[in-house]
């Protein structure tokens, strides 16, 4: 697992929490449209990151009996 890969989920989490913040500032009629967008969007992503930086290690761990780097 590359270290720059392993840094990136907790700054994209940090990110999310930076936007959070910023979306609860939206005008009313902007906050449940795009607002929610906007975080599900980051989420999806935080949560696709996640699992392409673990999954891949543990398919290799199950496959080759290897342990991760």
């Amino acid at each position: 697992m590359a270290a720059s890969t392993v840094q990136a989920v907790p700054k994209l989490y940090d990110v999310i929490l930076w936007l959070l913040g910023r979306v609860e500032k939206f005008p009313r009629s902007q906050k449940f449209t795009l607002g929610d967008r906007t975080v599900n969007l980051a989420l999806g992503t935080l949560e696709l990151l996640i699992e392409a930086t673990y999954t891949r290690d543990w398919l290799r761990i199950a496959r080759v009996g290897m342990p991760p780097r």
